[in-house]
């Protein structure tokens, strides 16, 4: 009918799937950082050898007399928090899947994701299994510790061996969480890149719709941010209980390395939370006034950025304290342990 509003074809904001495909990869940034940064940075592991030794202890036990008993239950802990987390992201996964549906080529577009989510997740199983300071880190001092204990193997490994358990236990979260945010980068920036907007549709009405969305996308990978941090902080504390707790310097070794590591996963998922929508948002403030033409130049990106900032400050009034709210029980808890290791 005469006065309807059609699709022009055109997005918000040009760029296309070459934009669109830079902002999902620029998702998985912090994760690329953080891995080149323990490697180059850190002394590639910790050295347990002589650690759990009787001898290194004198009249002290290493572990306790009751430890495959608390190992027994740190696994079932640990099930029940990969539960959870697996339900909550896959939860914030539909909720982006059902954001994309409305995206020009959506089952492209999803498969583009879905293809780069398992590069993403191939990577993080490389350097898990191999001679790597993530692995290091993150996989090999738990690894001794179990197999000293001598304790049942989970189902979850092959050939028996307490590291295949430990590098499935930790790529299976970490992969869907990388999905979860690959999923939530992709469907805000494809509204923002492909989605066709209608002919007769307020160009700034929309960008305001897209601000909206933002802060609820935001908010739904805040959930998958806060899982991933409890998740990754009871990894680490398989252990926990493991040591006989006459033993006072072992169990704050342990302790120390388990609330660091935490803490180290902690300022990545933030970083990661950031970072998945970082580039839309640059984008939506250097493109909310009346004058942008959807296509900003870098001479005047700067400019527009500062001329837009109480727009968008406004659309985006309340996000920060409710990111803050979800935020700080994920970050602040091993934050705190860690500067309780270092000033007591």
């Amino acid at each position: 009918m005469a006065g309807e509003a059609s699709p022009t074809n055109e997005p918000v904001v040009r760029g296309g799937n070459s934009a669109w495909r830079i902002c999902v990869a620029f998702s998985v940034a912090p994760l690329a950082l953080f891995l080149i940064s323990i490697e180059v940075l850190t002394a590639g592991g910790v050295d347990l050898g002589g650690l759990l030794a009787d001898g290194a202890w004198g009249k002290y036990k290493v572990f306790s007399p009751a430890v495959k008993a608390h190992a027994s239950v740190s696994f079932f802990g640990y099930a029940i928090y990969v539960f959870a987390h697996s339900l909550i992201c896959l939860g914030a996964i539909s909720y982006f899947l059902s954001r994309f549906a409305l995206v020009k080529r959506f089952a492209t577009n999803v498969l583009s994701c879905v293809f780069f989510g398992m590069a993403v997740a191939l990577v993080v199983v490389l350097v898990s299994a191999n001679d790597t300071a993530f692995q290091g880190y993150m996989i090999q001092p738990l690894s001794v510790v179990l197999t000293a204990t001598n304790s049942s193997v989970p189902l979850a490994s092959w050939n028996d061996s307490q590291t295949s358990f430990l590098l499935i236990a930790l790529v299976f979260p970490t992969s869907l969480g990388i999905f979860a945010v690959v999923m939530a980068s992709g469907s805000f920036h494809g509204a923002l890149f492909l989605e066709p907007r209608q002919s007769k549709e307020n160009r700034t009405r929309r960008l305001e719709v897209l601000a909206e969305a933002m802060r609820h996308d935001l908010i739904a990978l805040s959930f998958v941010l806060v899982s991933s941090v409890m998740t990754a902080r009871a990894f680490f504390s398989i252990p926990a209980k493991f040591f006989d707790p006459d033993n006072k310097g072992l169990a704050a070794f342990y302790t120390e390395l388990s609330q660091t590591l935490s803490t180290g996963a902690g300022i990545l998922f933030s970083a990661t939370l950031i970072a998945a929508f970082l580039p839309g948002f640059l984008t939506i403030l250097s493109n909310s006034d009346d004058q942008g033409s959807g296509k900003t130049t870098l001479s005047d990106f700067w400019s527009r950025l500062a001329t837009n900032t109480s727009w968008v400050s406004e659309r985006f009034k309340g996000i920060w304290q409710s990111l803050a709210a979800l935020i700080a029980p994920a970050i602040s808890a091993p934050m705190l342990d860690l500067l309780s290791g270092f000033f007591g």
